[in-house]
C-alpha cells in the first residue's frame, strides 16, 4: 500500500486520469469515424442527397502562412525554411531573424521566403510575432491560418495535410504539433544523448498519454500550444493578448487566452509531428527548464482562476507536481534519517528529539520503498519508451534519469516565487545549436 500511494504521487493521477481519458477518445474516435463512413458510402448511392463540404470551412496549404522566429539561428534555419516550403510556397513563409548579427536573414532571404529583418534585437519575441502577424494581415489578407515554427524544428512533410481537415470544425481554432526530438548520433556523444533522451521520454508520455487526453475534443483541457509548431486561426490571434508584458514566454499565455476568452478549442494528434533540437548538456538544459517553469507560473500568476474545466485539470495538475516535487526532493533527507541509527551504531538513538523525528518516518520509508516506489516506476518508463519506440539507449540512459527528475522537481519549486518577483524582457537566447 505504502509502495502504491508513492508510485500515484510520483507518477501522478493526472497520468492515470489522461491515460483513462486518452483511451475513451480513441474509442469515441473510432466510433465516430465509423459512423462518418457508413454516412458517407450512404451519400454516394444513387438517389442520395450528397453535398460537399462548404468552401469557406476547408482551409488550404495556400492560406496558410508561416512565421519563423530565428535571432542568430543561422545552424539550423535553412533546414527549418527547406521544411516549410514542403507545406506552403515561399511567399507564405516569413522568417523574423529579429535583428540577428549572423548570417540567418542572408541564408533565409536566398530561399525566396519573407525576410524581416529590421534591428529590433532586445523586444520581446512575442511582440515580434504579434508584428508579424500584423503584416501578414496587411499584406496577404488572403491568408486564414498561422504556423507558428522555431528555427530548430523541421515539419514532417504531411503536417499540413493531417492538421488543416481538423478547422473545419468551427470549434477547433488552434492545432498543438506533436514534438520529438533529434537524436543527431553523429554530432552528439553517448553521455550527451543522456539529456536528449530524457527529453523525449518526456515528449513520449506527456504528449501520447496526457495530451492525448486532454486534447480530446469533449475534454479540451491542455495548458499549452507549444510554439515549436502550433497552427492557429488568423482571426483568433487578433483576438489574444499575445504580448502581455512581463512575460518569459508566450505560448502559455496564448493558450490560456483560448481558455480564458473561450475562443474556441484546441486539436492535438500524434500524426502531426515536428522534430526539434533539444538541449543536448546540463547548463542549457536547466536554463531551459527555468524558462519554461518560470513562463508556466508568470501565466497562471497573470490569468489568476477562472471557473472552467481548464481550471479544473490545471489545478489538479499543479497540487499533484507541487506535492510530488517536494515529497522527492524530501526523499534522500528522509532516507539518511531513517539510515543513521545504523550508520552511527544506534549513537543518535540517546537524543529524544532524534527518536521522535525517526519514529514515523522509519515507520514508512525504507530502502525497499525507495527502490520499489521510486527508481524502479521511474525506470519502467524507460524500458516501455525503449521498447515502443525500439531505441536500446533508454535501456542504460534511464538508469539515471531520476536525478534530472530531482532536477525538474527543484526548477518546478524555485520558479514558483520567483514568478511572483520576476518581470521579464521576453528575450530568450536558444541552447546551443549543433
Amino acid at each position: 500500500m505504502k509502495v502504491l500511494i508513492i508510485i500515484v504521487l510520483l507518477l501522478g493521477v493526472n497520468f492515470v486520469l489522461w491515460s483513462i481519458m486518452g483511451w475513451i477518445r480513441m474509442i469515441d474516435e473510432f466510433v465516430t469515424d465509423k459512423i462518418l463512413l457508413r454516412r458517407l458510402k450512404q451519400t454516394h448511392e444513387p438517389g442520395s442527397n450528397f453535398s460537399p463540404e462548404p468552401m469557406d470551412r476547408v482551409v488550404t496549404p495556400s492560406e496558410v502562412a508561416i512565421i519563423i522566429p530565428a535571432y542568430n539561428e543561422e545552424l539550423t534555419v535553412a533546414k527549418t525554411i527547406r521544411s516549410s516550403l514542403q507545406l506552403v510556397p515561399p511567399e507564405n513563409v516569413y522568417v523574423n531573424s529579429f535583428g540577428s548579427s549572423d548570417r540567418t536573414a542572408e541564408i533565409a532571404d536566398a530561399y525566396g521566403v519573407r525576410v524581416l529583418d529590421k534591428p529590433e534585437h532586445g523586444k520581446p519575441k512575442a511582440e515580434k510575432l504579434e508584428k508579424t502577424v500584423g503584416v501578414i494581415q496587411h499584406e496577404a489578407p488572403h491568408i486564414r491560418a498561422v504556423m507558428f515554427i522555431d528555427a530548430d524544428t523541421w515539419i514532417d512533410e504531411h503536417y499540413l495535410d493531417r492538421a488543416l481537415p481538423y478547422l473545419k470544425d468551427p470549434e477547433i481554432v488552434a492545432v498543438a504539433g506533436y514534438a520529438t526530438t533529434e537524436w543527431e548520433r553523429e554530432h552528439v556523444s553517448f553521455i550527451n544523448r543522456f539529456f536528449i533522451a530524457y527529453r523525449e521520454r518526456m515528449y513520449f508520455y506527456m504528449q501520447l498519454v496526457i495530451k492525448h487526453g486532454q486534447t480530446w475534443k469533449r475534454s479540451n483541457v491542455s495548458p499549452i500550444v507549444p510554439g515549436f509548431a502550433s497552427l492557429y486561426r488568423i482571426e483568433v490571434l487578433t483576438k489574444m493578448d499575445i504580448n502581455p508584458p512581463g512575460l518569459v514566454i508566450e505560448d502559455f499565455n496564448m493558450t490560456f487566452e483560448l481558455h480564458h476568452k473561450k475562443l474556441g478549442k484546441i486539436a492535438h494528434h500524434r500524426n502531426m509531428y515536428a522534430i526539434t533540437q533539444d538541449p543536448d548538456n546540463f547548463r542549457d538544459y536547466y536554463r531551459q527548464v527555468t524558462r519554461w517553469d518560470l513562463g508556466f507560473w508568470q501565466t497562471v500568476q497573470r490569468h489568476g482562476f477562472f471557473w472552467s474545466p481548464f481550471w479544473l485539470a490545471l489545478g489538479i495538475y499543479i497540487v499533484e507536481v507541487m506535492l510530488g516535487s517536494v515529497i522527492l526532493l524530501l526523499i534522500p533527507i528522509i532516507m539518511l534519517i531513517v539510515s543513521l541509527p545504523d550508520l552511527t551504531g544506534g549513537v543518535v538513538l540517546a537524543w529524544p528529539w532524534f527518536v521522535a523525528l525517526y519514529t514515523p518516518l522509519a515507520a514508512v520509508f525504507s530502502w525497499q520503498l525507495l527502490l520499489y516506489g521510486v527508481f524502479l516506476p521511474d525506470y519502467l518508463l524507460s524500458v516501455i519508451t525503449a521498447m515502443v519506440q525500439r531505441r536500446p539507449e533508454y535501456l542504460w540512459h534511464g538508469l539515471g534519469f531520476i536525478f534530472l527528475r530531482y532536477i525538474d522537481a527543484w526548477l518546478y519549486l524555485y520558479t514558483f516565487p520567483k514568478a511572483l518577483i520576476t518581470y521579464s524582457s521576453g528575450e530568450w537566447k536558444s541552447p546551443t545549436r549543433r
